[in-house]
């Protein structure tokens, strides 16, 4: 799967990111999938990197069949809890606007697009600084890459 999440209790935070082509079905599995891990905590904010992705399936007929397909997740998820979507490239920022445009009409949990990882962390109310939680992210990231 071109998803890969991984839970980081210690900061309250679930990162999740993307690689090669990401369909709906795949963001699907990854978010109700999420809400039935053991570590699921519906406080947990969610850190959603898409630099290294493309996606192919982001029309806006998608986007919302996406949003509402995702309502039991929503539902499932602490209300004070966040969303930082972080796109880089254009296209990774737009598709994501307009997937947080669409949302807004089935979900009443706060959903955010950044270009930057620090402005998405910043918004999940993290200081960008924190030299730990970078050092976790990164580490997370190259072992998604690795597959390991």
């Amino acid at each position: 799967m071109p998803i890969a999440r991984r839970i980081l209790p210690e900061f309250g935070l679930t990162f999740v990111r993307y690689f090669g082509d990401v369909t709906v079905k795949e963001n699907l599995d990854c978010f109700l999938g999420y809400i039935d891990d053991p570590q699921f905590d519906p406080n947990f904010h969610v850190l959603v990197d898409q630099e290294s992705c493309t996606l192919s399936e982001a029309t806006y007929s998608e986007m919302r069949r996406l949003a509402y397909c995702l309502l039991p997740y929503y539902k499932a998820r602490g209300r004070a809890s966040r969303t930082a979507l972080y796109g880089p490239t254009d296209v990774q920022f737009g598709i994501s606007r307009l997937y947080e445009s669409v949302s807004e009409t089935y979900v009443d949990r706060d959903v955010g697009v950044f270009r930057t990882q620090e402005e998405a962390l910043a918004y999940l109310g993290y200081d960008p600084e924190d030299q730990e939680l970078f050092d976790t992210l990164w580490q997370s990231a190259l072992q998604f890459k690795s597959g390991t």
